[in-house]
């Protein structure tokens, strides 16, 4: 890239991938997430460790680099205005920051559009009771919950 890159500019190359990640870790390139598959993005610079440090810290307020700072990991969300919300977890990694940036749909999808069956909206609608939601990164956790949680809001 020919100008100094911003996060803001590499969350929208990502949108525009369809990636439902960015990866950012020193020591390697940017990196995102599409259908599972982690690509660097081969065209921007290998991350210094000064360098993310500070593409990082552009994005969190002065009460959120404290905190970073004695809990060494902080979970924050962060939106590109016209672009779209992410959900971030800064932390260290081998005593420098590293950051996964999850883009957050701005649209709900419905438990039908998911295809998932509907004793989950029974279970949802439920008065009391405990569900557990599991499954590997990127297997739809949130957006069933976020499913359910809308239909619950109906």
């Amino acid at each position: 890239m020919d100008a100094p890159m911003t996060i803001d500019d590499l969350l929208k190359r990502a949108v525009e991938a369809g990636a439902s990640d960015l990866h950012l870790v020193p020591g390697a390139r940017p990196a995102i997430r599409v259908h599972g598959e982690v690509r660097s993005l081969e065209d921007t610079e290998i991350l210094k460790v000064d360098a993310t440090r500070a593409l990082l810290y552009r994005v969190l307020s002065s009460e959120q680099q404290k905190q970073l700072e004695v809990l060494r990991q902080l979970d924050f969300s962060h939106g590109v205005p016209g672009l779209a919300r992410f959900r971030v977890n800064v932390h260290f990694q081998r005593n420098s920051l590293a950051a996964a940036f999850r883009h957050v749909p701005e649209e709900l999808r419905t438990l039908e559009e998911l295809g998932l069956p509907g004793s989950l909206r029974d279970l949802a609608m439920k008065p009391r009771g405990l569900v557990l939601v599991t499954g590997s990164t990127g297997s739809g956790k949130s957006t069933s919950l976020a499913a359910m949680v809308d239909e619950v809001n109906r």
